[in-house]
Order: structure tokens, then sequence, then C-alpha cells
């Protein structure tokens, strides 16, 4: 009866090993909305692989299938200044990270034209 537990132990033991490590959370703007649409890239330090996630229309996202490790995050919106972070992955199966992004500088050109009198 012993004998027939044992493949099971090793079977659960592969898994643990192969398991999914994620990152998931919400970008947001500075009012607490959601951003929909955001772009979310994730590089493996390690392998130099890239995830690339896009957020939903509530500004959710996960990125899974990652192995434990170091990873950056980049969060690009239009309008908005990019957003980097260094994590450490590794001690939780998924990683919450919700991110707020602060508005970009405006890009673009003011010209004023003094019209003449009349």
């Amino acid at each position: 009866m012993a004998v027939a537990h044992l493949p099971l132990v090793q079977i659960a033991s592969a898994q643990e090993q192969n398991s999914e490590y994620a990152v998931s959370g919400v970008v947001k703007d500075l009012t607490g909305e959601g951003i929909p649409r955001a772009a979310i890239t994730t590089f493996e330090e390690s392998t130099g692989k890239t995830y690339i996630a896009r957020a939903d229309s509530t500004g959710f996202f996960r990125i899974g299938f990652l192995a434990c490790g170091s990873y950056r995050v980049k969060v690009e919106v239009p309008g908005f200044q990019n957003f980097e972070k260094s994590i450490l992955h590794g001690s939780e199966r998924e990683l919450k990270l919700d991110i707020t992004m602060k508005l970009g500088a405006m890009m673009g050109e003011v010209v004023i034209v003094e019209q003449p009198k009349k």
C-alpha cells in the first residue's frame, strides 16, 4: 500500500518544480481609475526573455508562465510618464503589482502670433 503512494508524491514534487509564477495588477491614473490598453513589458534579467501584455478595459493585467528570478517591469501609456521597477519573484506564486501612472509632460508647440491692429 505504501508503494502505491510513492509515485503520487513524486508527481506532486515534479509539478511543484514546474509551477507557474505570475505578475498581475491594475494600471491606474492618479484618481485611481484603471487605464485601459496600457502596455506592460516584463524582462527576465538572467535570460533576457521578454513577456508582453496589454491591460484590459479596467486596467487589469496578468503575465504568467514566469520562472523564479529577477525581472524589470516597464509600463507605457501615451500621455503618462513611463513606469519602471525591478522585482524579485519567487516567494509567492502570484505577485500583485498595482501601478499608479503619473501624467507626462505635454509634448508640442504653442505659437503666439500678434494680430495686426485694425
